[in-house]
């Protein structure tokens, strides 16, 4: 854990996470630091707090989600919400996505 950031009303726990260089595509190309192992840091985001819209909004945002957050939320959103706020919240973004991609079909033909 490296730390935190604050970004529209919610805070992100940082990692910093060391990946390895992958090596060339062409193996008969060398450079001089071919026999050494080269790594580069990787930041990754953890969604740790935020207001109940913006979780939801993670929740079936699937470009920034980590991979177990959905797992975590399920488990854990009864302590501060109810299961009707929470299934009404995702008929409303359900229905707002439904409704744009209709009129999108629409106007397209």
């Amino acid at each position: 854990e490296w730390g935190e950031e604050k970004e529209d009303g919610a805070v992100y726990g940082i990692t910093l996470r060391r990946e390895p260089v992958p090596s060339s595509p062409n193996p008969g190309e060398m450079s001089p630091c071919s026999g050494f192992v080269q790594y580069r840091t990787c930041k990754v985001r953890r969604l740790k707090a935020a207001t109940l819209d913006l979780l939801v909004s993670h929740l079936l945002d699937n470009s920034s989600q980590e991979p177990d957050y959905s797992r975590i939320f399920l488990s854990t959103y009864r302590t501060y919400t109810s299961s009707t706020t929470l299934i009404e919240l995702l008929f409303q973004r359900y229905s707002c996505l439904l409704c744009a991609t209709l009129n999108w079909l629409l106007s397209a033909l």
